[in-house]
């Protein structure tokens, strides 16, 4: 799950296919996902779901030098 991504459809498809991958968190990946903007080198959600309100964020890709895991 390397791949730079560079629109915001496409980062929050990967995030919740992340999410969804995990039993921890496989619940909010159908949750409400509400843009967070203005950061330079991640994206980020307010998530909503049952009981639950959470913060997501996905490295952008090429933010490797900041320390950025994009494996994680």
């Amino acid at each position: 799950m390397n791949d730079v991504i560079d629109d915001w459809p496409r980062a929050e498809s990967h995030a919740r296919a992340a999410l969804a991958g995990h039993p921890d968190t496989a619940s909010l990946a159908a949750a409400s996902f509400q843009v967070i903007d203005g950061s330079l080198s991640n994206f980020a959600w307010r998530v909503a779901g049952p009981g639950t309100n959470r913060f997501v964020r996905l490295a952008r890709g090429g933010t490797e030098q900041l320390g950025a895991d994009l494996a994680a």
